[in-house]
């Protein structure tokens, strides 16, 4: 309806250099071989225009409550947590927009039924500040709570 060009791809090298302004991969990076990533941002990074942008969701591998993603399909192959993330971003010069839990919808069927996802919001907010503070010396962003993670990368 709003004239975007969309394509679905599971192989980039079809493309020109500087095609895309947005690639999207949700619950996808987690099937590539850890040895193989690099190659595949390379790619995602190829393709984007410059001020392009990279968005990718997978199992958070920073966090157990991700763990029922990452182990419930045979076809994963790599754990990908924040650091993986900051890696690949430096490694190949892409700038981390965004990187941490996902958003969630805190508004339900009714007022009263949305109290309790907004508590636990607060909850996962304020659990996820100790853990850091506990855990982690340099400001990070562990999504704890979170059991996927999104990351919005530019070229």
């Amino acid at each position: 309806r709003k004239n975007f060009n969309v394509k679905l791809t599971d192989n980039l090298d079809l493309y020109n250099s500087e095609y895309f302004d947005l690639v999207i991969a949700l619950d996808v990076m987690e099937h590539i071989n850890k040895k193989d990533l690099e190659k595949f941002l390379f790619e995602v990074q190829r393709v984007l225009i410059k001020g392009g942008k990279f968005i990718a969701r997978v199992p958070n591998g920073d966090s157990p409550f991700g763990m029922p993603l990452q182990n419930g399909d045979l076809t994963h192959q790599t754990i990908i947590g924040s650091g993986i993330m900051k890696y690949l971003s430096t490694s190949l010069g892409l700038k981390i927009i965004f990187l941490g839990a996902e958003p969630r919808t805190l508004k339900s069927s009714s007022f009263i039924n949305s109290i309790p996802i907004f508590i636990l919001e607060i909850f996962k907010k304020i659990g996820d500040f100790i853990i850091k503070k506990s855990f982690y010396k340099t400001n990070s962003n562990i999504a704890f709570f979170s059991p996927n993670l999104l990351t919005i990368l530019q070229k």
